[in-house]
């Protein structure tokens, strides 16, 4: 149970932040934001600088509203606490009710709000919006729920194809890697430590 508020965000806000990348494609792009480069581990990490005018409140607000935030993650919420129910049927429904109600009476457009404003400026949201508001983005925003679901599936199905594809081309390669780490780690095998464990004992 303790899973489900990150579950059901996670869902919804890849509903969220997926249309407001195709709004930004769909329409003129302004000036991209300054940026600044970063080090993580070895590798360099480029991270784009706060907008001098960021998005306002009104305009998350405005955006949330025609995104059908809220109706659209009480949905997935509801569904996935049918899921918990069937694997905690022990729960006492008044739990669950009161759990849905909870989660269902928080305003995350001020939770949001700090993250959005690193992102992105005044100017993108006002484009975003103007996109929101036509037809074609109200299309867009009532088919994206299902989409994205679609579009985790299809992914899922490759990503498990390649995995298969991989372990089949390595099979053997696998197999015997497998076979000789074992006979390291057997009691006086010929690993590192002698069969040992780190502690100098033997392994257990």
């Amino acid at each position: 149970m303790k899973d489900c508020p990150r579950v059901v965000l996670s869902a919804a806000l890849s509903v969220l932040l997926v249309p407001i990348t195709f709004a930004q494609q769909s329409t003129q792009k302004p000036p991209p934001h300054p940026v600044t480069k970063g080090e993580s581990g070895s590798q360099s990490v480029e991270k784009s600088a706060p907008p001098t005018h960021p998005i306002t409140l009104e305009q998350t607000k405005e955006m949330f509203d025609l995104m059908h935030f809220r109706s659209t993650m009480l949905k997935m919420l509801h569904a996935n606490l049918q899921q918990q129910r069937q694997r905690a049927p022990f729960i006492p429904d008044d739990v669950w009710q009161d759990f849905e109600t909870s989660f269902g009476k928080a305003d995350f457009v001020p939770v949001f709000l700090p993250v959005y404003q690193k992102y992105l400026s005044e100017a993108d949201a006002t484009r975003a919006l103007e996109f929101y508001r036509t037809p074609a983005g109200q299309h867009v925003l009532g088919v994206m729920p299902a989409l994205m679901q679609d579009v985790a599936a299809a992914a899922q199905m490759k990503g498990d194809q390649i995995a298969q594809q991989v372990f089949e081309r390595h099979h053997q390669e696998i197999e015997d890697a497998q076979k000789k780490f074992t006979q390291q780690m057997a009691p006086g095998g010929n690993s590192p430590s002698g069969g040992k464990s780190p502690d100098g004992n033997p392994p257990k």
